[in-house]
């Protein structure tokens, strides 16, 4: 399985795809610093901006679209992408958007008119980071996935009835009714060593700037949630 990326920021979500055995195709992404940090990773894997040149990326069996903001000037470029060069699978992360809203309704539209068979992941999860000891903040938030494959590939699941994931398996669970849970949060060089940063790279940063940065650790897990999903490989249980 190949996937390639739209968005692909500093390859939160390639990391996640990655753990999954899948080959990486190709990257998209606009925003220069986060091109650089791409390029050091993965010297060899073809990149260009964003949308604009995406068309000239090799083929790819799997499509990971998380636009740089879920709004309709973001999303519909990446729909036209995908209607055209048609991959045989997509996920596209609407991140914190309503489920019942136009923007929701109008992508599953688009990728049934396209042939597309069209599930959905509604996942409501929790991080929380510690710096210097001491809980620095806890963030709660539901992520809306668009999981979508064309016949003959087996048509991903539904979950869009809201449901729980626990991001980080080998600690306890998450609270999503409290405030701070200082139990279960990972401490700021954890979460830097899954998002493969230097150590200590953070420390320089201001809050809450430096929670910002720390938080979005989840992307990989979530991503390889989302692709576990794609294939019909994960249970999750409803909240």
């Amino acid at each position: 399985m190949t996937f390639g990326t739209l968005g692909s920021g500093i390859g939160g979500a390639d990391l996640g795809l990655l753990s999954l055995g899948w080959a990486l195709a190709w990257q998209a992404e606009c925003d220069p610093d986060k091109t650089a940090l791409l390029t050091a990773r993965w010297p060899d894997v073809p990149r260009c901006r964003w949308i604009e040149e995406a068309a000239t990326m090799p083929s790819a069996d799997v499509v990971h679209a998380e636009p740089q903001a879920p709004e309709a000037e973001y999303v519909d470029p990446c729909l036209a992408f995908i209607t055209a060069r048609r991959p045989t699978r997509v996920i596209i992360d609407l991140a914190s958007r309503n489920a019942a809203g136009p923007l929701y309704r109008d992508a599953c539209h688009a990728l049934a008119h396209a042939g597309y068979r069209v599930g959905a992941m509604i996942v409501r999860y929790q991080t929380c980071a510690m710096v210097d000891g001491t809980v620095a903040a806890s963030h709660v938030r539901a992520r809306v996935v668009l999981l979508a494959a064309l016949p003959p590939a087996p048509a991903p699941p539904d979950l869009s009835a809201e449901v729980r994931s626990i991001l980080f398996t080998q600690d306890p669970a998450w609270d999503p009714e409290a405030e701070h849970a200082p139990e279960t949060a990972l401490a700021s060089d954890a979460l830097e060593r899954v998002r493969l940063l230097p150590a200590g790279w953070t420390s320089a940063l201001p809050e809450p700037a430096r929670f910002e940065a720390l938080r979005a650790a989840t992307v990989p897990h979530f991503a390889a949630l989302c692709g576990a999903a794609l294939l019909g490989r994960v249970a999750l249980e409803n909240g």
